[in-house]
């Protein structure tokens, strides 16, 4: 699994017909590969029934650590899926792509906001 920084793998949505679009597969797109994630229960059991987006919820939390877990491991995923949920995943609408570079790059600036000091923290808004 090529987790380099300039990764060229892709998170595309497979909606289906319910929930206005707002649920189905997270497929990851890898060259010419292509597979539904995992939703990797064995981590952290959000939402059982399977991926969401675009609203606050037990299905786009689930989604939001599933895509983080491929993309950057367990332990940033469970730091940071709830902070994910709710400036990524759940803005979400219909058929979406994100980029693996797009996720470690929030990652990435979510690292280094948390590495501020807390006085300089209170003069920058939060990192979404």
């Amino acid at each position: 699994m090529d987790k380099s920084p300039y990764s060229s793998r892709l998170f595309v949505s497979s909606p289906d017909d319910t929930l206005a679009g707002k649920t189905g597969d997270i497929l990851l797109i890898d060259g010419m590969d292509s597979r539904v994630i995992d939703l990797h229960l064995n981590v952290i059991n959000r939402s059982s029934s399977g991926f969401a987006w675009g609203y606050q919820g037990a299905g786009p939390a689930q989604s939001a650590l599933a895509i983080l877990v491929e993309s950057v491991g367990e332990e940033l995923a469970i730091r940071y899926h709830m902070e994910f949920k709710t400036f990524v995943i759940a803005q979400l609408q219909g058929s979406w792509s994100i980029s693996e570079e797009y996720v470690r790059g929030w990652i990435d600036g979510r690292l280094l906001y948390d590495k501020l000091e807390p006085a300089v923290r209170e003069e920058v808004p939060s990192y979404g």
